[in-house]
């Protein structure tokens, strides 16, 4: 009977044991399982990020590409002059020394790097295009044209887009308008303005202008080395997108239109809203000083070097100038229902343009690996002109109905 219990009990507890044994046996294998599990949710992951790491790179190169295709850069031959020295003779002579030779190489090898490293080097540039210090009538005339149709392309971009996206965004606030060609016309009631439509609808042309401004910053800093003259459009997108944010909050505030009214129904006092527009238009100043370089990049479009003597004519004919006349066409075509707000937000371009106007030799002799060609592009001229004939044709009713 002993025999029995005691076995029975040994049968109980092995069966407890083996129970045991079986746990601990799936939890080790639950474990194996859960790291197997993980490592190939991390091998899946490493994937996925070098996949879209591919595709970036592929979409950077494409890009790239598509780049050096537009403005593609003119090669130059170099031509390598080597030059042998004889050594013959020196070796022939009497008492020539080689230890002597070298002290003399090692003596002129430092003297070279020291003067190098202190002073810099000067290379002499034969067969360089340079700007003449007195351009002629006709180079003048070309400079202009061709950065004033610019001028009037960026202009316009900025325009149609911000007007289209107006009009669009007012139809969530139920508003039936239309676009003309001094801006957008609503069909409604002075009552049927809300704090929030006033708030969204006077705010989209400034910020739209603001984007487009940084857009062509980064597209031209990226494409000004080339000599294309494609790139002043997207000069001209970032000045006058500037110009449409700063300067319309400037004006707007002080005189209580368009951008200004954003600031009144913010419910800023008279003295807050006058430091909003200084601010605004320090923001242009400085803007302007610290955009000059840009400007003078932009010089390679015809010239292979800019100096103290030619940088003042090159930058008035090629910069001030054009933007002066692009602006005094725009306020022409917008006659005659121009408005002040918009007279005085075109003419704040003045203000960003002052700093490379009044010191553009500051920045000092650049010299650029490609130059244009100095002449007259016909197609901006004729792009600029038919964008603002087609543009007033479409938006002006007076004249469908005359």
């Amino acid at each position: 009977m002993n025999k029995e219990k005691h076995n029975m009990f040994y049968s109980v507890k092995l069966f407890f044991r083996k129970m045991k044994l079986l746990r601990r046996i799936r939890k080790k294998n639950k474990q194996v399982e859960k790291m197997a599990k993980q490592q190939i949710r991390e091998k899946e992951k490493y994937l996925r990020k070098w996949e879209r790491r591919r595709r970036r790179r592929l979409l950077r190169f494409t890009l790239k590409k598509q780049f050096q295709k537009i403005f593609r850069p003119k090669k130059k031959e170099k031509t390598q002059q080597t030059f042998k020295i004889d050594e013959e003779p020196k070796q022939k002579r009497a008492g020539y020394s080689s230890w002597k030779r070298r002290k003399r190489i090692i003596r002129f090898l430092i003297y070279k790097s020291i003067k190098s490293w202190s002073f810099g080097e000067k290379i002499e540039v034969q067969n360089r295009q340079v700007a003449a210090a007195r351009l002629n009538k006709r180079e003048k005339w070309t400079m202009v044209l061709n950065s004033a149709s610019a001028f009037i392309i960026a202009y316009l971009t900025i325009q149609i887009i911000g007007q289209m996206l107006t009009l669009f965004i007012a139809q969530s606030f139920e508003f039936q308008g239309s676009i003309r060609y001094w801006g957008v016309l609503y069909f409604i009631t002075s009552n049927d303005w809300t704090p929030d439509a006033v708030l969204t609808l006077f705010s989209v042309q400034p910020l739209v202008g603001l984007i487009l401004a940084l857009i062509s910053l980064i597209i031209y800093l990226n494409v000004q080395q080339f000599e294309g003259i494609l790139k002043m459009i997207f000069l001209w997108l970032y000045i006058n997108g500037l110009v449409a944010f700063f300067g319309a909050l400037a004006v707007g505030t002080i005189i209580s239109k368009g951008f200004g009214f954003v600031a009144i129904y913010l419910y800023l006092m008279d003295t807050g809203k006058l430091l909003l527009s200084l601010c605004s238009l320090g923001i242009l100043l400085i803007i302007g000083v610290f955009s000059r370089s840009l400007f003078i990049n932009s010089a390679n479009v015809y010239f292979e070097e800019i100096n103290f003597k030619n940088v003042k004519s090159v930058i008035r004919y090629h910069i001030v100038y054009p933007a002066l006349l692009g602006s005094f066409i725009l306020i022409l075509f917008k006659l005659p229902k121009i408005t002040s707000y918009e007279l005085f937000t075109i003419s704040t371009i003045i203000l960003l343009l002052l700093p490379v106007w009044t010191s553009p030799g500051i920045m000092g002799e650049k010299i650029f690996e490609n130059k244009g060609n100095l002449s007259l592009r016909p197609w901006m001229l004729l792009l600029s002109f038919s964008a603002l004939m087609l543009f007033r044709l479409l938006t002006d009713p007076q004249l469908f109905a005359i």
